[in-house]
């Protein structure tokens, strides 16, 4: 019964690693180690789509509290909600629907204004019925200085529990330490490791290639007890 959940997304098709440079200046340094691992993947025989987050559906992430419109007084008006950071196609290429507005694109930058795509758990949370497109969130005490650009369907953190609230912001706005690249192939198959840890040497020969899988095995896993 458990394998026959809807996880909230496509889970065939899908190969995963881990990217997680060593040192001080490891969130600086993946924003352009995971843009050139992106295009060298994406010219990579049988790789329809690839794309990176700093958690994957089923897999741990780091949660925040946020706030819709305005700065709590309290911790209690706050919603806990998992944060993650993700690259520009991300939702198309592990086949998580949006339901109401848009992707992140390449013009979402450092420089321009920060936007983010919340979960349905999230915008019902924080607006109700209100449509969130639009909204202004932000972190607890800090300036609500974000714009909700898209709503995501939910996804399973575990098949087990119902889905979380969950907030992602483009990477080139948030940086994170440590990503995993997500890959669809055309073939359905997995991609080899071997060539992933290849091109990836290629960039950068310090960073390893971690945790290589695909969704299917990350979601076996999960039901292993």
């Amino acid at each position: 019964n458990l394998a026959n959940i809807d996880p909230g997304f496509r889970v065939a098709g899908l190969t995963t690693f881990t990217l997680q440079p060593s040192g001080a200046a490891a969130s600086k340094q993946m924003a352009p180690l995971v843009r050139d691992t992106m295009a060298a993947l994406a010219g990579t025989a049988d790789v329809q789509a690839v794309a990176a987050a700093s958690s994957l559906p089923l897999m741990s992430r780091g949660a925040t509290n946020v706030v819709g419109g305005h700065v709590p007084l309290n911790a209690e008006q706050a919603v806990t909600a998992d944060e993650v950071s993700v690259t520009p196609g991300y939702f198309a290429t592990i086949g998580l629907r949006l339901v109401r507005g848009r992707e992140f694109t390449d013009q979402d930058t450092a420089g321009t204004e920060r936007v983010a795509v919340v979960n349905e758990s999230l915008a019902r949370a924080l607006f109700g019925d209100r449509n969130p497109i639009g909204e202004r969130i932000g972190l607890q005490h800090v300036a609500i200085d974000t714009i909700v650009v898209g709503v995501a369907r939910d996804t399973k953190a575990s098949l087990r529990q119902p889905p979380e609230p969950a907030m992602f912001s483009p990477l080139a706005q948030h940086a994170s330490p440590r990503m995993a690249v997500v890959i669809r192939t055309k073939s359905g198959r997995p991609l080899n490791v071997r060539t992933v840890r290849t091109l990836v040497t290629r960039i950068d020969s310090t960073v390893p290639v971690t945790e290589p899988a695909t969704m299917a095995q990350r979601m076996a896993a999960t039901l292993s007890r």
